[in-house]
């Protein structure tokens, strides 16, 4: 059985480990949904808040981020606005937002995975994302 980074890196036709920004104002969350994603493979770059994850987009030196992993609820700038953001500046990357509390016609404008989830939930809202046509 192929693992779950061959199979994201022939679903995104990448040559590269592919890179996930996690962006959670919780410490301990944001910690345990990094340690997740680097267990499926990918790249993890994280962030405390969206004003920090757009300095980590906008960073070139360290590479490209093929996908935002944002909660939906953070100080300052929630991650939907941090989606729509990072969709306007970087148009290849893909974005799933995460929360407890989905507020409605949200998952309308992008994918949303329902915390708690388990890693497998993950692993296939991710395949599916990169398996979704761009916009």
């Amino acid at each position: 059985m192929r693992s779950h980074f061959e199979l994201a890196t022939r679903a995104s036709g990448a040559m590269r480990p592919m890179r996930v920004l996690v962006v959670d104002d919780n410490d301990l969350l944001r910690s345990t949904v990094c340690e997740c994603v680097s267990r499926l493979g990918y790249e993890v770059v994280e962030a405390a808040d969206s004003v920090t994850a757009l300095q980590r987009l906008d960073d070139a030196e360290a590479g490209p981020v093929d996908i935002v992993l944002s909660d939906v609820f953070m100080p300052k700038l929630s991650g939907p606005a941090l989606a729509d953001i990072a969709r306007q500046r970087w148009p290849d990357v893909k974005v799933l937002l995460m929360s407890g509390d989905v507020p409605g016609g949200l998952s309308r404008l992008y994918p949303v995975i329902c915390k708690p989830f388990r890693r497998s939930e993950l692993a296939q809202a991710m395949l599916d994302l990169l398996a979704a046509p761009a916009d």
